[in-house]
């Protein structure tokens, strides 16, 4: 996609997302910086702002084995450095980090999804390991998982593997899928 593309798929997923009810209700809001072509979700960072939603950016712990997603306040006044993979993340202290039950909606990237709500990431497994918990419990309250990308990334099938983490929903830049 062009730059000027990009730039409208953003504009329009923050039109978005202002129709879904997890977002209205949502307080604890994590989203990711835009990488490698991912759609961009600086629009609902900005609105999450607008409406004084505490927003958070993931940070990488651990080692690449076994390395998990914590939350990270996102804010512009704390430094951001750059993780092993050249994505910049807050840099505060750790206990103003969140684990993701903590939070009531986590937006994460994906490189394809499925009309099942399956979702194919970047191959790292971060968000599987770190939400891997959710499934294991009968009734999972938080956080609520919504996949974002652009609508051409929607294909017929993707397979599953058993640790993969179901989505509740997967928004993109011409409307919301609930599952």
């Amino acid at each position: 996609l062009s730059n000027d593309d990009q730039i409208q798929a953003g504009r329009d997923l923050a039109r978005q997302v202002q129709r879904v009810s997890m977002f209205k209700s949502a307080r604890h809001v994590a989203l990711y910086l835009a990488n490698d072509g991912e759609i961009d979700p600086a629009g609902i960072v900005a609105l999450c702002q607008r409406q004084a939603k505490h927003v958070y950016a993931p940070v990488i712990q651990g080692n690449r084995a076994d390395a998990r997603l914590t939350f990270a306040p996102w804010r512009t006044i704390h430094p951001w450095v750059l993780n092993r993979y050249r994505i910049p993340e807050p840099h505060v202290s750790l206990r103003d980090h969140r684990r993701p039950e903590q939070l009531d909606l986590i937006f994460m990237p994906l490189v394809a999804f499925d009309a099942a709500g399956q979702r194919l990431g970047m191959g790292g497994g971060f968000y599987d390991r770190t939400l891997a918990a959710r499934g294991h419990r009968k009734v999972f309250r938080k956080p609520r998982l919504i996949g974002i990308a652009h609508e051409f990334q929607k294909i017929d099938q993707i397979p599953t593997d058993a640790w993969d983490v179901p989505l509740d929903g997967i928004l993109t830049n011409e409307g919301f899928y609930a599952l």
